[in-house]
């Protein structure tokens, strides 16, 4: 009975210690995201952006959908400060920082962008 239990002991023991080396295979462990919304507008006239050829991106997450009110999300956005670079044909590029939660919602708010065509 003793031998039986000093061998498991010892199993047990040398699972724990080859488990403790061990390392993710798929990189640096589990991420955790959240998502930004926020909402276009024109800085000159304060009306919302709803125009096609808008990129808004977050690393290599680029949503393309602007909603009629110049709205829009951007899902599963790894935690932690980020910035957002807003491109729209006819503005001006912007970029800004959001500090993303997990598993929340950071809102950007209204996001003014300037028209680079002749006032």
């Amino acid at each position: 009975m003793r031998i039986l239990t000093r061998s498991l002991l010892c199993l047990t023991l040398g699972i724990v210690l080859m488990g403790a080396g061990c390392q993710n295979p798929n990189g640096g462990g589990v991420q955790d995201f959240g998502t930004i919304t926020g909402r276009l507008l024109d800085a000159r006239t304060g009306a919302p952006l709803s125009v096609s050829g808008v990129y808004i991106s977050v690393g290599a997450t680029v949503v393309s959908l602007v909603d009629s009110q110049g709205g829009f999300t951007i899902p599963h956005v790894p935690i932690g400060k980020q910035t957002v670079t807003v491109n729209a044909i006819g503005y001006e590029t912007y970029s800004f920082q959001v500090n993303v939660v997990k598993n929340q919602n950071s809102d950007a708010g209204y996001i003014k962008l300037t028209s680079t065509l002749a006032q």
